[in-house]
C-alpha cells in the first residue's frame, strides 16, 4: 500500500473517531489536528532574495520546465489541480482566476501579493511547492519570514553566496523550521568555473553545522536538463549538478514527516479504539476513553529485576525536565516543545538501558510501559501547550515511581 493509501485509510479512520459520542475533548482536538494535518500536503518553500535561483529549483523538484517566472510575487505556490490554472492574489483583496500557467496578469491598481500555480500532478497531492521571496522594507521581510515559518513544512534557503544579511534572516527564523532547513548554494556552476566554491562552502561550514540540516550546491539549469532528459534517466549529469542530492534530501524528510504524521494517528486510534463504528461498538468504547496522560499501572513481576540497570534508568529518567518547567514559569510553546522532546529523549534512553535485561518479565513490564509512555508523549507534541508539558511530566513521574518501586523489590 502506497503512502498515500495509507493517508487516505487512516483520515477516513480518524474523521470517524472525532465524531464518536462520549470522546474526550482532549482526544478530540488532537485527532482533528492530525486529520488537517494528513489533509494537508507538506508544503516545501523555496526562500531567498529576488533572482536567486528559487524557480529554477522549484521547476526540478517537480521536472516541470513550464513553470512560469512570476516577477512582483511575493508568494508563489504550485499546488495539485485537476487541470493548469493560475490564481492572482492582491494586497487590497482582490483575486483574479485563469485558466492555464499565466505569467503576467491584467493590471490591477493593488500591488500583488501571492500567485496560486495548479497542476494536475498527482505527487502534488502529497506535497507543495512555495517561492517566498525576501524584498521590501523590514517590516515586509519580517512578514514575509513569519510567513514562510507559519505554512511551511520544510524550508530551503535559496543563495548564490549566502552573504551576512541572508545569515540574519535565516537565524531570525524558530527552530522547528531550521530543524528541517537546507541551504542551497544555486549556481553553484558558476562558483565552480570562479574558482570559489569550494572556499565558499569551507567558510560556511561552521554557520551550516549550527542552523541548518544541510548545504546542497546545486546547478539548477544542468540539474533540470537531466531530469527532463527521457532517453538518460538517472544521468550523471543529474547527480553531479547537485539537484539529486538536494532532490533525495528533501524527499527523505517529507517521507520522515508523513510516517511521523501516521505513526501519530495508528497512537490515536490505539488511545481510541475505533474500527468499523457502528452504534453498538461505540457504547462499548466508551468505557475504554480515558483523558491523557494515561498513568502506566505497576505490574508484578515473578523475577527480580537487575537493580543496577534500574538504578541508571532512574537516575537517567526525567533528565531534569521538572527543574526546567519550576524554573521557567512563563516558557511559551517552544519552552513546552522543548520539555516535551526532553522527556522523549529521556524515554528512549531508558528503554536502550534496559533494553539488554528485556528478557526479564519485571523489566519488559516497565519496557512496555516506556513505549507506551513515548506513543502518549509523542501525541502530546501536537499541542505545544502548558497543559501537554504538565502532562507530560505528570507521566514521566509516575514511571519514575514505578522504576523506583520495582529498585527496591
Amino acid at each position: 500500500m502506497s503512502t498515500l493509501q495509507h493517508i487516505i485509510q487512516l483520515s477516513g479512520k480518524l474523521e470517524q473517531a472525532i465524531h464518536v459520542d462520549g470522546l474526550p475533548p482532549r482526544y478530540r482536538s488532537m485527532g482533528a489536528q492530525l486529520l488537517s494535518q494528513l489533509k494537508r500536503p507538506v508544503q516545501i518553500s523555496f526562500v531567498g532574495l529576488p533572482q536567486s535561483g528559487k524557480t529554477s529549483l522549484i521547476r526540478m523538484m517537480t521536472n516541470n520546465a513550464t513553470i512560469p517566472a512570476i516577477a512582483n510575487a511575493n508568494v508563489i505556490e504550485v499546488v495539485y489541480g485537476n487541470s493548469p490554472a493560475t490564481q492572482f492574489e492582491y494586497t487590497d483583496g482582490f483575486i483574479a482566476h485563469y485558466e492555464g500557467l499565466i505569467a503576467e496578469p491584467k493590471h490591477h491598481d493593488a500591488g500583488l501579493f501571492r500567485v496560486v500555480l495548479e497542476l494536475p500532478d498527482e505527487s502534488l497531492r502529497m506535497r507543495s511547492f512555495a517561492e517566498v521571496s525576501i524584498t521590501g522594507d523590514n517590516h515586509q521581510i519580517q512578514s514575509l519570514l513569519a510567513y514562510a515559518a507559519q505554512y511551511s513544512t520544510i524550508v530551503v534557503w535559496c543563495a548564490e553566496r549566502f552573504e551576512e544579511a541572508e545569515r540574519k534572516y535565516w537565524q531570525s527564523l524558530p527552530d522547528h523550521i531550521k530543524d528541517h532547513g537546507f541551504l542551497a548554494l544555486t549556481m553553484a556552476d558558476r562558483q565552480i568555473m570562479k574558482g570559489s566554491l569550494g572556499t565558499r562552502i569551507e567558510d560556511l561550514t561552521d554557520f551550516v553545522a549550527e542552523e541548518f540540516f544541510g548545504l546542497y550546491p546545486v546547478a539548477a539549469l544542468q540539474a533540470i536538463a537531466a531530469r527532463s532528459d527521457k532517453d538518460n534517466t538517472p544521468s550523471e549529469l543529474w547527480a553531479r549538478s547537485g539537484g539529486e542530492a538536494l532532490f533525495d534530501a528533501v524527499e527523505r524528510q517529507v517521507k520522515l514527516g508523513r510516517s511521523e504524521e501516521l505513526d501519530r494517528a495508528r497512537m490515536l486510534l490505539r488511545q481510541v479504539p475505533v474500527s468499523e463504528l457502528v452504534p453498538e461498538s461505540q457504547t462499548e468504547s466508551k468505557a475504554q476513553f480515558a483523558e491523557p496522560p494515561k498513568a502506566p499501572a505497576h505490574k508484578s513481576s515473578a523475577s527480580k529485576a537487575p537493580k543496577h540497570r534500574l538504578q541508571k534508568a532512574l537516575s537517567e529518567l526525567t533528565k531534569n525536565a521538572e527543574q526546567m518547567f519550576e524554573q521557567n514559569a512563563d516558557l511559551g510553546p517552544s519552552g513546552y516543545a522543548d520539555i516535551l522532546q526532553n522527556c522523549i529523549d529521556a524515554l528512549r534512553n531508558m528503554s536502550q538501558t534496559l533494553g539488554v535485561s528485556a528478557a526479564d518479565p519485571s523489566i519488559a513490564d516497565i519496557i512496555q510501559d516506556t513505549q507506551e509512555g513515548e506513543d502518549m508523549l509523542l501525541l502530546l507534541q501536537l499541542e505545544h501547550s502548558e497543559a501537554s508539558a504538565t502532562d507530560a511530566l505528570a507521566l514521566m513521574v509516575q514511571l519514575k515511581k514505578e522504576v523506583a518501586l520495582e529498585a527496591k523489590t
